[in-house]
């Protein structure tokens, strides 16, 4: 990028007025770009190729196989839908979530006490949903419908779903014949 471009993207940062404009120092900008003609200089093609892979994880995270059960999220665009469960006690479930549009990920967990939690690449949002956690002898899960997620300074979001997956067995398989 031309030094004229990096001056003229500071002037209009320094002009505007908006308010939630992400704003870079001038010598963070210029010392991106001196990285950046660096990197090209050492490794020709090194940002085409990491964009190319990050491209393919992206895809590859759009197009994962998924559980079929989606979430609903107003205030957060995307078709979210949960891929895969973790269980590591019977106090907690997360579910890592997946927008079919994008191939961002974000992770909604939720605790025996209530706590529900959405981590996803803009922020965290939480808040106390009661019965949102649940566990049978066979599944465990959340369900949300219409729970009020908030964080600080961002807008509140509201979620709904009903998530399930089956526990991991508890018992060797031996389905193979080995003992």
């Amino acid at each position: 990028m031309p030094l004229r471009d990096i001056f003229k993207r500071q002037i209009d940062n320094l002009l505007s007025t908006e308010r939630n404009r992400t704003h870079v120092s001038l010598e963070e900008d210029l010392r991106n770009e001196f990285d950046r003609a660096v990197g090209n200089a050492i490794d020709p093609g090194r940002g085409e190729r990491e964009a190319a892979r990050r491209e393919a994880d992206i895809e590859r995270s759009r197009t994962q196989a998924g559980l079929g059960q989606f979430v609903t999220i107003e205030g957060l665009p995307g078709e979210w839908e949960a891929v895969e469960m973790f269980h590591a006690d019977e106090t907690s479930v997360a579910f890592t979530l997946v927008d079919r549009r994008s191939g961002e990920t974000a992770q909604l967990s939720a605790v025996d006490d209530g706590t529900v939690i959405l981590d996803w690449p803009g922020g965290q949002h939480g808040a106390i949903v009661t019965g949102a956690y649940w566990r049978s002898s066979t599944q465990a899960g959340l369900r949300l419908a219409g729970a009020v997620l908030l964080s600080d300074g961002e807008r509140p979001l509201t979620l709904s779903g009903d998530l399930r997956a089956d526990l991991p067995s508890e018992e060797p398989d031996y389905s193979d014949g080995e003992r």
